[in-house]
């Protein structure tokens, strides 16, 4: 009886927590949202872009891309209208077409009055994370496009749990912070995270190897791995999983071979029909290469 106690205080204890982690990061988000909109709101600017936070080595992480995802909301919420937080996607893409203009990925004054252009900002809000024993820190600042000066910040640090800890280690890609840091670390292909030993041992002679869909976007996603045949876009489905934002799943033992996907985002209150495309915001479709004896992760943004 004794002990059969002691396990259920065990486990009670576990999951207070773990519940007080998740609520102190979005508290500390939340609050540092209110924080930031304060300064926006004294500066008089009215368009502002959320960068993926990054490491404290410069790479960008699942974590601080889902962080930076999260802070987006919580800065959405406290804006009151007075001022619009432009869609990370966009800006994904607005960063991208400066990589391909400039031929690097530095943010230095001229790349940061281009992103601006591009995609109408007069703010980028930047983080960067530190994960020390078991807390993490973040450190929040803002950036005056136009002047390419700094309009405040604010640190906030929460406990850190096994989940973030994880996403802390899986990088996305490596860039150049808007604070002027470089880093000379190998970057990923884009879209996909770093690679993993995949869980099967006889994976080798199995020719077979893991791949993972991470959601970094504020979206329900459904994803369907498929393979085509015939004409009309006709096709069988391998396998499909549901996401939630910040949520991540794994597909393991698959072939090692080039498998396409179709990805799609459902709107609000919808149930997942694929039959119509009535149901979904967007919907995109691919391929990926399944590796022998890798587990390599999508990131889906």
């Amino acid at each position: 009886m004794m002990k059969r106690t002691i396990i259920a205080v065990a486990i009670i204890l576990t999951f207070c927590n773990v519940t007080k982690a998740q609520t102190t990061y979005t508290k500390e988000l939340e609050n540092a949202a209110k924080e930031i909109s304060q300064k926006l709101f004294s500066s008089g600017k009215t368009s502002v872009a959320v960068l993926d936070f990054e490491n404290s080595n410069k790479q960008i992480s699942e974590l601080g891309s889902w962080l930076a995802n999260v802070f987006t909301t919580q800065l959405e919420n406290s804006s009151n209208n007075q001022f619009a937080v432009k869609n990370r996607t966009d800006i994904e893409k607005a960063i991208q077409q400066i990589k391909s203009e400039s031929g690097s990925g530095a943010f230095d004054s001229k790349t940061i009055q281009r992103l601006g252009e591009i995609s109408g900002s007069d703010v980028i809000v930047y983080g960067e994370i530190t994960l020390m024993d078991n807390e993490i820190t973040v450190n929040i600042r803002t950036k005056n496009i136009s002047l390419n000066s700094t309009i405040g910040g604010v640190l906030i640090s929460f406990t850190a749990t096994d989940g973030m800890r994880t996403k802390y280690d899986n990088y996305i890609e490596t860039k150049t912070s808007p604070s002027g840091n470089t880093s000379n670390s190998k970057t990923t292909a884009s879209g996909e995270g770093s690679d993993r030993p995949s869980k099967n041992i006889n994976c080798k002679t199995q020719m077979t190897g893991d791949y993972c869909f991470q959601n970094n976007t504020r979206f329900n996603i459904t994803v369907r791995l498929v393979i085509y045949g015939g004409r009309g876009g006709v096709y069988s489905v391998l396998n499909e999983c549901s996401l939630q934002p910040g949520q991540k799943q794994c597909f393991y033992n698959l072939e090692s071979k080039s498998i396409d996907y179709i990805i799609v985002a459902l709107k609000a209150g919808h149930q997942m029909n694929w039959s119509t495309s009535a149901d979904y915001d967007y919907e995109t479709k691919g391929s990926v290469y399944v590796e022998t004896c890798k587990e390599k992760t999508f990131i889906i943004k």
